[in-house]
Protein backbone atom coordinates (compact mmCIF):
# COMPACT_ATOMS: atom_id res chain seq x y z
CA UNK A 1 0.00 0.00 0.00
CA UNK A 2 2.66 2.43 0.50
CA UNK A 3 4.40 2.02 -3.06
CA UNK A 4 0.66 2.79 -4.55
CA UNK A 5 0.62 6.02 -2.07
CA UNK A 6 4.19 6.84 -3.17
CA UNK A 7 3.58 6.71 -6.93
CA UNK A 8 0.02 8.94 -6.51
CA UNK A 9 1.95 11.05 -4.63
CA UNK A 10 4.74 11.79 -7.08
CA UNK A 11 1.61 11.89 -9.70
CA UNK A 12 0.18 14.35 -7.65
CA UNK A 13 3.43 16.53 -7.77
CA UNK A 14 3.93 15.81 -11.66
CA UNK A 15 0.77 17.51 -12.88
CA UNK A 16 1.54 20.40 -10.18
CA UNK A 17 4.78 20.72 -12.40
CA UNK A 18 3.28 19.82 -15.26
CA UNK A 19 4.67 17.15 -16.95
CA UNK A 20 2.20 14.50 -17.61
CA UNK A 21 4.22 12.09 -19.16
CA UNK A 22 6.20 11.11 -15.57
CA UNK A 23 2.31 11.42 -14.01
CA UNK A 24 1.49 8.73 -16.56
CA UNK A 25 4.50 6.86 -16.07
CA UNK A 26 3.77 7.17 -12.12
CA UNK A 27 0.21 5.99 -12.44
CA UNK A 28 0.71 3.27 -14.43
CA UNK A 29 4.14 2.05 -12.70
CA UNK A 30 2.33 -0.74 -10.43
CA UNK A 31 0.09 -2.55 -12.40
CA UNK A 32 1.49 -5.73 -12.74
CA UNK A 33 -1.72 -8.21 -12.93
CA UNK A 34 -3.06 -9.74 -15.63
CA UNK A 35 -6.18 -9.82 -16.79
CA UNK A 36 -8.22 -11.09 -20.11
CA UNK A 37 -9.96 -8.96 -21.90
CA UNK A 38 -9.95 -5.25 -22.01
CA UNK A 39 -9.13 -3.80 -19.06
CA UNK A 40 -11.07 -0.72 -17.38
CA UNK A 41 -9.38 2.23 -16.73
CA UNK A 42 -8.94 3.24 -12.77
CA UNK A 43 -8.33 7.03 -12.74
CA UNK A 44 -7.04 8.56 -9.88
CA UNK A 45 -9.65 10.92 -8.94
CA UNK A 46 -7.95 13.32 -7.01
CA UNK A 47 -4.94 13.68 -9.81
CA UNK A 48 -8.29 14.32 -12.41
CA UNK A 49 -9.41 17.05 -9.69
CA UNK A 50 -5.86 18.91 -9.64
CA UNK A 51 -5.29 18.55 -13.04
CA UNK A 52 -8.93 20.11 -13.61
CA UNK A 53 -8.42 22.67 -11.11
CA UNK A 54 -4.80 23.51 -12.09
CA UNK A 55 -5.42 24.68 -15.75
CA UNK A 56 -8.85 23.54 -17.08
CA UNK A 57 -7.61 20.87 -19.38
CA UNK A 58 -8.67 19.50 -22.83
CA UNK A 59 -10.50 16.30 -23.89
CA UNK A 60 -6.95 15.39 -25.56
CA UNK A 61 -4.80 16.71 -22.48
CA UNK A 62 -6.43 14.55 -19.79
CA UNK A 63 -6.01 11.53 -22.33
CA UNK A 64 -2.95 12.20 -22.63
CA UNK A 65 -2.30 12.71 -18.25
CA UNK A 66 -3.72 9.10 -18.44
CA UNK A 67 -2.30 7.42 -20.75
CA UNK A 68 -5.68 6.28 -22.57
CA UNK A 69 -7.85 7.60 -25.83
CA UNK A 70 -9.76 11.08 -25.32
CA UNK A 71 -13.01 8.61 -26.19
CA UNK A 72 -12.58 6.86 -22.47
CA UNK A 73 -12.45 10.14 -21.35
CA UNK A 74 -15.68 11.25 -22.86
CA UNK A 75 -17.34 7.84 -22.04
CA UNK A 76 -15.95 8.53 -18.00
CA UNK A 77 -17.80 11.74 -18.35
CA UNK A 78 -20.85 10.94 -20.06
CA UNK A 79 -21.33 7.69 -17.48
CA UNK A 80 -22.00 10.14 -14.32
CA UNK A 81 -20.54 8.84 -11.00
CA UNK A 82 -17.80 10.40 -9.48
CA UNK A 83 -15.83 10.59 -12.46
CA UNK A 84 -18.17 12.86 -14.16
CA UNK A 85 -18.41 14.83 -10.80
CA UNK A 86 -14.78 15.43 -10.02
CA UNK A 87 -14.61 16.49 -13.56
CA UNK A 88 -16.98 18.88 -13.24
CA UNK A 89 -15.93 20.13 -9.98
CA UNK A 90 -12.54 20.77 -11.20
CA UNK A 91 -13.13 22.40 -14.14
CA UNK A 92 -15.59 25.05 -11.87
CA UNK A 93 -12.25 25.43 -9.94
CA UNK A 94 -10.22 26.10 -12.86
CA UNK A 95 -13.32 29.01 -14.18
CA UNK A 96 -13.00 30.63 -10.56
CA UNK A 97 -9.65 31.12 -10.46
CA UNK A 98 -9.35 32.51 -14.23
CA UNK A 99 -12.22 34.77 -12.91
CA UNK A 100 -10.63 35.85 -10.00
CA UNK A 101 -7.16 36.82 -11.92
CA UNK A 102 -9.46 38.69 -14.66
CA UNK A 103 -10.83 40.62 -11.94
CA UNK A 104 -7.26 41.60 -10.69
CA UNK A 105 -5.89 41.98 -13.70
CA UNK A 106 -9.37 44.43 -14.87
CA UNK A 107 -8.81 47.16 -12.08
CA UNK A 108 -5.32 48.28 -14.01
CA UNK A 109 -5.70 47.16 -17.70
CA UNK A 110 -8.83 48.76 -19.76
CA UNK A 111 -9.05 46.01 -21.89
CA UNK A 112 -9.91 43.57 -19.36
CA UNK A 113 -12.68 46.21 -17.95
CA UNK A 114 -14.12 46.25 -20.97
CA UNK A 115 -13.95 42.20 -21.15
CA UNK A 116 -15.30 42.11 -18.05
CA UNK A 117 -18.14 44.64 -18.51
CA UNK A 118 -19.07 42.66 -21.69
CA UNK A 119 -19.38 39.13 -20.33
CA UNK A 120 -20.79 39.54 -16.96
CA UNK A 121 -22.45 42.84 -17.38
CA UNK A 122 -24.05 42.16 -21.08
CA UNK A 123 -22.86 45.10 -22.32
CA UNK A 124 -22.21 45.54 -25.72
CA UNK A 125 -19.65 47.89 -28.64
CA UNK A 126 -22.64 49.69 -30.45
CA UNK A 127 -21.67 51.57 -33.50
CA UNK A 128 -24.34 53.91 -34.72
CA UNK A 129 -24.54 54.80 -38.75
CA UNK A 130 -25.91 58.40 -39.08
CA UNK A 131 -27.12 58.67 -43.00
CA UNK A 132 -26.64 62.07 -44.70
CA UNK A 133 -29.05 63.96 -46.37
CA UNK A 134 -29.69 62.75 -49.76
CA UNK A 135 -28.02 65.62 -51.99
CA UNK A 136 -30.31 68.11 -53.42
CA UNK A 137 -30.29 67.80 -57.24
CA UNK A 138 -31.64 70.13 -59.60
CA UNK A 139 -33.77 69.51 -62.44
CA UNK A 140 -33.43 71.85 -66.00
CA UNK A 141 -37.01 71.32 -67.44
CA UNK A 142 -36.35 72.15 -71.40
CA UNK A 143 -39.70 73.24 -72.71
CA UNK A 144 -40.45 71.69 -75.65
CA UNK A 145 -40.04 73.03 -79.16
CA UNK A 146 -42.41 76.03 -80.44
CA UNK A 147 -42.85 78.03 -83.38
CA UNK A 148 -42.52 81.54 -83.30
CA UNK A 149 -46.03 82.46 -83.86
CA UNK A 150 -46.77 80.06 -80.73
CA UNK A 151 -44.46 81.82 -78.29
CA UNK A 152 -45.64 85.25 -79.75
CA UNK A 153 -48.83 84.65 -78.48
CA UNK A 154 -47.80 82.78 -75.62
CA UNK A 155 -45.27 85.12 -74.82
CA UNK A 156 -45.24 88.48 -76.25
CA UNK A 157 -43.82 90.42 -78.87
CA UNK A 158 -39.94 89.71 -78.95
CA UNK A 159 -37.64 91.95 -78.32
CA UNK A 160 -34.42 92.49 -80.23
CA UNK A 161 -31.14 92.74 -78.82
CA UNK A 162 -29.47 95.97 -80.13
CA UNK A 163 -26.16 95.61 -78.56
CA UNK A 164 -24.59 93.41 -80.79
Amino acid sequence: MKRADAQRKRALEAVDRGEFAEARQSLQAGSTKRRTGRPRIEFDLEVLERACASFAPSIEELATLFGCSPRTIQNRKAEGGDFAEIYERGMAQAKLKARRLLWRHAESHAGASIFLAKNLLGMADRTETVMAQPLQRSVIVVPEPVTYEEWVEKYGEVIEDKTN
